[in-house]
């Protein structure tokens, strides 16, 4: 290859190139600071920015099944465990029947047992009878007690097992009985010291009065009177006591502390349903909730849009694992992944001199999965290395991967830069008449005996692009379905504008399968010309 015909290489020709996509660009074309008069709008059929729909969001979760669906599964998972685990705790009831004195009202006696139960007095009484670790506040937690009739109540025991909850149960059970009537008792006692005291002072004023041995004035027989009453009242009040302690007393188990029938299936079951409905409920709500707040971009038309370049190349099996897929599948994913290759190439070899006036040298830009690009793009030169033509490949990504990729290939030479500090430079640069003495020496032979350059690079928005024009005019992106915003897109394509490189088309890896879009950018898709161009989509 001769180095005066590198000029076109560097953009430094006709400022106007022909778009083989049917587009005309210049940079005259751009309005830099001020709105773009010739901006053409987009198409009536493709709903404005911003919109989030309902096919939005349904797109989204056809998108990502397999990330909800892991996760509902992983949720299935953990509800499995968690009976083995987290075993249920077991549960005991036992019933007692109470009795209360006559004339008080029942269901308001019922409640005061119920609370009564449920007494730290009781649940300490509880714990220090048995010796329990817990506290009486987190013993009050484990029982529950509920009114069956207006005689009978329920309490309801969780223990870790199932002998312990029976014991719990039936403790709780004793020691409420007796703690209700320790409460009649302690309600007696007081009654018991004022009949003393009130039977002491009648029996002193009646000594008294036998003493002096005349008949009593009216003063003293009245108080008599007040006496002998207060303690006939005193003696009944006592005897409705005694009575009240004697019904209290009466109160039983009337069931024995017996565990609660589980059945294990149904426990199962509704762990293993309430975890695949967790798993679900998270997996769809991230799901949706990236749709909603990502910016990236998945659709052919808007990449096709943000680049101002169309899609031409659609992969759906390149990128994507199948490490644990059976022997057979993962075949049928080699031999698909093969057939992406072959089109990647028959693309750039059409690029590279299938049509009139095609250039020699292109450049392969990444835009993510640059590992995975550099992979497909060693692929493609090694495809054209088969056909008797001699490859350039120079690696002027910033991790090398190309040439790694190419480190044992056969027909290519591969050119990476030495220094990192500025921009590696091709051939163009020096132009026509131009000195090359600062160019290395075994890149100007590689330059001289190829028959094909290609440049693999990525994308770095702070070192710029500036440097690829000095390789080659003409340039392909690679990006992956999701990958990238819109915005780096368009800084993306922008920088190549400035720096003489045309954008001619896009390569779309791991393609959203729920996307139905051509990738024709809006200003092309008004253009018949575009409808006669060979596109290759590889599905």
């Amino acid at each position: 290859m001769e180095h005066g015909d590198d000029t076109a290489r560097g953009g430094q020709g006709d400022p106007t190139v022909s778009d083989r996509w049917g587009v005309d660009r210049s940079a005259a074309d751009l309005d830099w600071v001020g709105e773009d008069e010739t901006a053409v709008e987009p198409p009536v059929g493709y709903l404005p920015d911003g919109l989030v729909t309902l096919r939005y969001v349904w797109d989204a979760v056809r998108r990502h099944v397999r990330l909800w669906v892991a996760i509902a599964l992983l949720g299935l998972l953990v509800g499995s465990l968690v009976p083995v685990v987290l075993p249920p705790p077991s549960e005991a009831t036992t019933r007692l029947l109470l009795s209360h004195r006559e004339g008080v009202d029942t269901l308001q006696a019922m409640a005061t047992d119920v609370k009564l139960v449920t007494t730290r007095t009781v649940a300490s009484r509880v714990v220090e009878q048995l010796g329990l670790e817990e506290s009486p506040d987190e013993l009050l937690e484990q029982y529950d007690v509920a009114q069956v009739t207006d005689r009978i109540v329920e309490i309801y025991v969780r223990a870790p097992t199932g002998a312990e909850a029976k014991l719990l149960a039936s403790t709780i059970a004793n020691t409420f009985l007796e703690f209700r009537v320790e409460q009649v008792k302690a309600h007696l006692r007081p009654m018991k010291a004022q009949l003393s005291a009130a039977q002491g002072d009648l029996t002193a004023l009646q000594e008294r009065i036998e003493r002096q041995q005349e008949e009593p004035d009216v003063a003293t027989e009245a108080r008599l009177g007040r006496l002998e009453d207060r303690v006939a009242q005193m003696r009944g009040r006592v005897e409705d006591q005694r009575a009240a302690r004697v019904l209290v007393s009466s109160s039983r188990i009337l069931d024995q502390a017996a565990l609660t029938p589980r059945s294990k299936l149904k426990t199962v079951v509704l762990d293993v349903a309430t975890g695949i409905a967790g798993g679900l409920v998270v997996g769809l709500g991230l799901v949706i909730l990236r749709a909603l707040v990502s910016d990236r971009v998945w659709r052919r038309q808007l990449i096709a849009d943000a680049l101002g370049a169309p899609v031409a190349v659609n992969l759906s099996s390149i990128g994507r694992r199948r490490g644990l897929l059976p022997a057979r599948l993962n075949r049928s994913h080699r031999a698909r992944v093969e057939l992406e290759v072959q089109g990647v190439a028959r693309h750039v070899r059409r690029l590279l001199g299938g049509s009139p006036g095609g250039d020699p040298a292109l450049s392969i830009v990444a835009l993510s999965d640059e590992r995975t690009v550099a992979w497909l793009t060693a692929e493609v030169l090694r495809t054209l290395a088969d056909a008797d033509t001699r490859v350039l490949a120079a690696d002027l990504s910033s991790g090398g991967w190309l040439a790694g990729e190419l480190e044992h290939a056969t027909g290519i030479d591969v050119f990476v830069p030495d220094s990192a500090e500025r921009p590696p430079e091709g051939l163009s640069v020096s132009g026509e008449g131009s000195p090359t003495e600062e160019l290395p020496a075994e890149l100007l032979a590689a330059w001289d005996e190829a028959d094909t350059i290609i440049v693999f690079t990525d994308v770095s928005l702070l070192q710029g692009l500036d440097h690829l024009s000095t390789w080659a005019d003409e340039a392909v992106a690679v990006v992956s379905a999701g990958a990238c915003t819109a915005t780096r897109l368009r800084t993306t394509s922008e920088l190549l504008t400035l720096a003489g490189v045309r954008l001619d088309s896009t390569v779309v890896l791991r393609g959203d399968r729920t996307d139905e879009t051509a990738g024709i950018p809006g200003d092309a898709a008004a253009e018949p010309t575009v409808a006669r161009i060979l596109r290759t989509t590889v599905r």
